[in-house]
């Protein structure tokens, strides 16, 4: 019923064929199944059917890219004549232009969900790599896209660290090179990326896609195009810095040891937005490379209508909800049928050294109120929250601010002041809270829910969650400061 579901098992085929090819001769899967005329006829009816049940509406998104990916590799691997000349012309122009739709030109997935970037990154990828191998190369715009969707990713994942998990995910993978579960799926695609190009000489890939990746792209023409090998370069990044994707709506603050990603983008691709979530102006907090303040993440897609709406929704994110309400409004488990707007303002650095970011969203225009955010970085272990709610006098709202924390990270409260600290480290994550707001923390919540963290689809965690809430009739602010330090020694040591 899914093309997208034909298309991975057409690019299954076709890796299989590969690599059965370079061992047996052309005959490949044909010649090592026992019916070869039914095999063939069934590869010719996934690529009819891909061609004929395209997602051109509610899916067409990562899933369209998918499947273009799938006609292009059938087509290109396996032949069919005429027929599948006319489907490879067709998936390759297909391809580059969704490449063009779907990525902006600075690497960002236009559907806000790191995970699906990295599926789209893949499937770009390995169209590319078989078109190579096999004469019939994808438009420069995908190779382009396939290299700065890496160099986007390689920004908001903290040196050493895993990348954050915003936005929707289902754990999906476009080829699989051994069994059991997998671990860093994030830094095994882009180790791959990075052998495929600029491969580092006399050592084996610390990925085994790597290796099977670059066996394609090097077998028909052995040079890879030197726009590729630069673009892969890790790019020399000073410790202390700021990167802005303006036109994406994220930007990096970086300083030593501690590492910050501000998401001030669109809520997602194409007017229902499907993977998108009610996430503008939150943010990530690494430090050390370990995330302390976090994004939910997903747990589930159709099996939980509760749990769904609130790992997309506003509350489950660091950002700030008005009367309880998401700052824009869902319309199904795949669908928001009105979109906050929100704009990067700007970011960079001021005299005095301080890193700083800003972005605002108008998702409460109906209530009256705008939220503008800026987080600054004024030293190497502290930064600050400060939200401001502009509005005209009259009438009563009440605002929550939210602070998740990793599940494995404990937090405690004390007035005005709390604590976290995680467990087998000596770090001490201190904020120190605006008096002007009730603050409560929460962990586990059920009614409401509140105080979640998603490792994996269909798995969720109790996690700490930070609150502060007031009640504002006009404009207002709040100022957050979250400060790394260490536990002092116990004492009689």
């Amino acid at each position: 019923c899914s093309s997208l579901e034909v298309a991975l098992r057409g690019i299954a085929w076709s890796m299989t064929h590969s690599v059965l090819v370079l061992r047996d001769g052309p005959g490949g899967v044909l010649a090592a199944s026992s019916d070869t005329l039914a095999l063939a006829r069934s590869v010719y009816e996934h690529c009819y059917f891909i061609r004929h049940f395209l997602s051109r509406y509610s899916s067409a998104n990562n899933h369209l890219i998918g499947e273009l990916a799938g006609l292009s590799c059938l087509s290109a691997v396996f032949d069919f004549g005429e027929a599948s000349s006319d489907w490879l012309a067709f998936a390759n122009t297909e391809l580059a232009r969704e490449a063009a739709l779907q990525v902006s030109r600075h690497g960002v997935a236009r559907e806000q969900a790191t995970h699906y970037q990295l599926e789209v990154l893949d499937y770009l990828l390995f169209a590319w790599l078989v078109g190579r191998s096999c004469g019939s190369e994808l438009d420069g715009v995908v190779l382009q896209r396939v290299c700065a969707m890496l160099r986007f990713l390689r920004a908001i994942t903290p040196q050493g660290g895993a990348l954050p998990q915003l936005g929707d995910s289902d754990e999906g993978t476009v080829n699989r090179f051994r069994a059991g579960a997998l671990e860093d799926v994030d830094a095994e695609l882009m180790a791959t990326v990075e052998h495929v190009f600029a491969p580092d000489p006399g050592h084996v890939p610390a990925a085994e896609k790597g290796f099977w990746y670059r066996l394609i792209a090097t077998a028909r023409t052995p040079e890879i195009p030197p726009r590729a090998s630069e673009a892969v370069q890790p790019p020399e990044r000073a410790q202390t810095r700021v990167e802005s994707f303006a036109e994406d709506g994220y930007a990096v603050l970086a300083a030593a040891d501690l590492f910050v990603v501000f998401d001030a983008g669109p809520l997602g691709y194409t007017s229902i937005a499907a993977h998108g979530h009610a996430d503008a102006l939150a943010f990530c907090a690494a430090w050390q490379a370990q995330w302390w303040l976090v994004d939910p993440g997903t747990y589930a897609y159709h099996s939980d209508p509760a749990h769904r709406a609130y790992f997309r929704g506003t509350a489950a994110h660091n950002t700030v909800t008005v009367d309880g309400l998401d700052q824009s409004t869902p319309g199904g488990p795949f669908m928001w049928i009105r979109h906050a707007p929100a704009h990067l303002a700007g970011a960079g650095t001021l005299g005095d050294g301080t890193l700083w970011a800003e972005g605002y969203h108008d998702g409460y225009r109906r209530l009256g109120l705008r939220h503008r955010r800026r987080i600054e970085l004024s030293g190497a272990n502290s930064f600050s929250i400060i939200d401001r709610f502009e509005r005209a006098a009259g009438r009563q709202t009440r605002v929550n601010l939210h602070f998740h924390f990793d599940p494995c990270i404990e937090v405690s409260l004390h007035g005005v002041a709390c604590t976290a600290s995680r467990d087998g480290t000596d770090v001490v994550l201190s904020a120190t809270l605006d008096p002007a707001w009730q603050w409560r923390t929460v962990r586990g919540s059920t009614a409401p829910l509140l105080g979640w963290y998603s490792p994996g689809l269909g798995r969720k965690v109790p996690c700490w969650t930070l609150q502060g809430s007031a009640i504002i009739d006009s404009a207002a602010v709040a100022r957050t400061t979250f400060t790394f330090g260490t536990k002092p020694p116990a004492a009689g040591h």
